[in-house]
This record gives C-alpha cells, structure tokens and sequence, in this order.
C-alpha cells in the first residue's frame, strides 16, 4: 500500500482520538521550537511536542568497512568509526541548511537480493521468467520488478502494483518477517506471480486472491468475519464482487451524514440476535462488537472511493480490461470499482 497524504491525515485523525487527556505540563511552545538548535536547551521537567521526521539514508559500503578480507578487525573498526563520523558531519550539514534539529542517529539493517522467480502452473507448465529484487529493512520486505516496468506494469492498482513499483503480495505481508514466516511469504509470491500470469492473459485478476484497495482491506476482513458469524459469507462476498443482494441491497437503509442505518429502533437487517435470540435493534448492532456487515460495507466502499481519489493524476497502464483509472482519465481517478488490493 503506497503513502497517501489524505490517508495519513484521517488516520492521524483517528489515533488522536483515542489519545488521553494530556498533563498540563505537556505544551507546544512556539517560541522555543522555532529558534534552531534550541531542542537541547529544552527543560527536562517538560515534555514539548514538535514536529519531525525520520530521514533514511542507505550506506551502500557498510559491510565492506566493517571486515577487512572478511575480517573484523581493530584496524577496521577504526576506519569504520572515522568514516561514520564523517558521514554524521554530511547529515549535520543537511540539517544546519535546514530549519530542523537533529535528534538521533539510529543504524536500520537493510538488504537487497536479486532473484530470478519462475512459478509453475496447476498444468506443470512454467510461467515466465520474473526478475526480481528484494530489500528487507529490519523486519520488513518489499519486492519489486528489476528493473521496475520491464515486464510488468510500473504501476497498476488493479493488477497489485503500488506506484512505487512495489507489490502487494497480500495485506501486510512483508510485516514482521523471520525466519519461521519466511516460508508462507514465498508461497504469497509464488501465487502472486501466477495471478500476474492469469491478469496478463485474461485481463482480470483471479476474485479469490484479492481484498480491497488501501484501508478498505481491513474493513472487508471485519464484515467477512461479522458475515461469516451470520451465515452470510456468500451474500456478503456477492454484495462485494457484483454489488447485489440483500447487504447491497440494505445500504440505501444508510444514514450518509452518520454512516449508520436509519431507524436504529427497528431490527438490524443483518439479523443479528442478542444472547436470548432477540432480534437486535439497528442501533445496537454496530455497538455490539462483533459489526454489521451492511455498516461495515457501506464504510469499505468509501475507504475505497479514498483510495482511488489518492491515485488522481496515475496514468492507467491499458493491460487490464477494467480500470477505475481507465474510467476516470488521467486527472480524475474518483470512480468506485470493487477496488481490489491489499
């Protein structure tokens, strides 16, 4: 999922909200954060709160200053710690140039490996050959097309390529990778490449192995759950993939200003029960933990609607033959689909 500025200001939004009444020491102090090089003289029985940003730089000879012919040596570290010292100098420079502070150097492992993927078929055939680069940053993977559009798209929502060239290959699946879970995050790529195969050919990625655009993924997994609770999986999964059914149907019930359903005195049209199979009121339903899939719903479209507002200005990539891109032209990119991707 690429970086979208709405997004990050609706879900900064949201955290705030769940953020406690802050001490009366805790201030924003206008007058001492705007002087540079001010954040050390800053009192230590207060707390301030300032804005910043993490700045990641990639050392592209580290592991070759660190052993001297495959050694660690004295003489090596040595030369390692002067050539760090310099290489803080050039940040502290930057920063100087800047109206910012420099809080805090912090080392982040990073690799990249170069591999070459050929998935085989439910037929035994092979597929193409994909030539791949993989960089993981502490415990995190992404993988990309080497180069970036050679073969694939640079960049298509629909076939799961976000516009930084990175694939999803599933919903945080490069999140929290060792060496126990390494195995399922190459069984993910190995189905996304035959997707990328079946989307080429046809012109339509496989229904099964996709959830919805951005935010609106984990929002599809809480109305399956809740759906899935009511023995409405297959309404829901319709009500998702063809916009049919009686939970699509149950979203013209939705009060737009609220985003919950009208005349919350009335039984939910889920058919949610309480405890002694009493139905359970419209109001009560969204209350009760588990959610109503048609509230749910209701709130995954407009996550989605988001996320393609988010894409305005991408260019469509033409290789798929349904594309709210496709559909919206090059400036507007507001058009709602199923939105699939995680």
């Amino acid at each position: 999922m690429s970086w979208n500025e709405d997004r990050a200001k609706s879900r900064i939004r949201e955290h705030v909200k769940t953020v406690p009444a802050v001490d009366r020491h805790v201030v924003l102090d206008s007058a001492i954060v705007e002087k540079r090089g001010m954040l050390s003289r800053m009192p230590l029985s207060q707390a301030f709160l300032v804005e910043g940003a993490h700045v990641y730089g990639e050392l592209l000879d580290f592991e070759t200053l660190v052993a001297d012919r495959g050694q660690e040596t004295e003489a090596a570290h040595r030369r390692l710690l002067a050539f760090l010292h310099m290489h803080y100098r050039v940040w502290d420079s930057l920063v100087d140039g800047d109206d910012g502070d420099r809080v805090d150097f912090r080392p982040v492992h990073a690799f990249e490996a170069q591999v070459d993927v050929v998935a085989t078929r439910s037929s035994g055939a092979f597929t193409r050959v994909f030539e791949l680069r993989v960089v993981q940053v502490a415990d995190q993977i992404a993988v990309f097309e080497r180069p970036v559009g050679g073969t694939l798209p640079a960049c298509c929502p629909e076939r799961h390529i976000n516009p930084d060239g990175s694939f999803c290959i599933g919903l945080r699946a490069g999140d929290g990778i060792t060496g126990a879970s390494a195995t399922a995050w190459w069984e993910k790529l190995h189905v996304f490449i035959l997707c990328q195969e079946t989307a080429a050919e046809a012109g339509f990625w496989p229904g099964e192995a996709q959830l919805s655009h951005g935010e609106a993924a984990e929002i599809e997994l809480a109305a399956e759950r809740a759906a899935d609770q009511l023995g409405l999986q297959s309404v829901y999964r319709e009500a998702v993939a063809f916009g049919s059914g009686p939970i699509a149907s149950g979203l013209a019930k939705i009060n737009q200003k609220t985003g919950m359903l009208r005349n919350g005195r009335s039984a939910c049209i889920c058919g949610r029960t309480d405890r002694h199979r009493r139905p359970l009121l419209r109001r009560e339903c969204h209350r009760c933990g588990q959610g109503c899939p048609v509230v749910l719903e209701h709130w995954r479209r407009i996550k989605v609607a988001e996320y393609w507002r988010g894409l305005r200005g991408q260019a469509c990539c033409g290789t798929m033959r349904e594309c709210p891109l496709k559909k919206a032209g090059p400036t507007d990119g507001t058009a709602i689909s199923r939105g699939t991707g995680a």
